[in-house]
């Protein structure tokens, strides 16, 4: 009897979500993670925002705590997630193909996001197209 094995599986199973909530992880890391998205977004649409704001784009990002309704909101102006990045852009460590910004490794949203809260709902509406996207995430579903 035999027992050699050729191939493993490597596929990421759903519970890898529920392990991001154990990282060692601080508020403002967290935070930082929606910043730095919205600032590559900026710099990957920054000449379509100036030439749309005749040269005066300012990029915002607003972040409001609720502490009463335990809610937390993050919104920016820049450029939004685009449909070819829309379609990977929940996946876990999927990297983009331009990854020399601020999402080199693919998990910042995801992470930060799970870290964070149980439910999140991301909603974008990117340049140059008509529709406005939402997904939410229900980490216990």
């Amino acid at each position: 009897m035999q027992n050699t094995v050729d191939k493993v599986s490597i596929k990421i199973q759903i519970g890898l979500y529920s392990t991001f909530r154990h990282l060692n992880n601080k508020p403002w890391f967290a935070l930082s993670e929606f910043v730095d998205n919205a600032v590559q977004s900026y710099l990957d649409n920054k000449d379509l925002l100036n030439k749309m704001y005749g040269g005066k784009f300012q990029l915002e990002v607003r972040i409001k705590i609720d502490r009463e309704f335990d809610h937390l909101s993050i919104k920016d102006n820049a450029g939004g997630i685009n449909t070819e990045k829309y379609l990977t852009a929940f996946e876990p460590a999927n990297i983009p193909k331009d990854n020399k910004g601020l999402h080199e490794f693919g998990m910042g949203m995801k992470t930060a996001s799970v870290w964070l809260a149980d439910v999140w709902k991301v909603k974008t509406k990117a340049l140059g197209e008509d529709e406005e996207r939402e997904v939410e995430f229900d980490l216990n579903k």
